[in-house]
């Protein structure tokens, strides 16, 4: 995106800040170096990502998947993290609340098993 002039100051893009002063252009050029450094493309399509586009499912591949989407819009890789781990946990959710792996030998397996041995009865 290219820095212009608006309102007597240098704005990088199509809206955000203004840099008002002599160094007006300097500043706006920081601002795009750091929007470049945290994976801005200048691919309109993809930079502007929402949540709409994140894909909702409950593997490690697509939580990775989700996780490049949020950081290539912008996002901080820790916040673009902590996003996709919520997706994936929201997926891994039916209708009575989070769903437990069943694990045996654990609290949550035996618990499980012997539900399941109930419910035959």
């Amino acid at each position: 995106m290219p820095i212009h002039e608006v309102d007597g100051g240098e704005e990088w893009g199509n809206h955000g800040k203004i840099y008002h002063g002599p160094d007006a252009k300097e500043k706006a050029e920081k601002q795009a170096a750091a929007a470049h450094a945290n994976g801005f493309t200048g691919d309109e399509e993809e930079d502007e990502k929402t949540l709409d586009d994140l894909i909702e499912g409950h593997t490690d591949t697509e939580r990775s998947d989700n996780i490049a989407t949020e950081i290539r819009a912008g996002k901080p890789p820790k916040q673009a993290e902590a996003i996709a781990y919520s997706v994936q946990r929201h997926n891994n959710m039916d209708e009575t609340g989070p769903s437990v792996v069943s694990i045996p030998g654990t609290l949550a397996g035996v618990n499980d098993k012997n539900r399941k041995f109930w419910e035959q009865k």
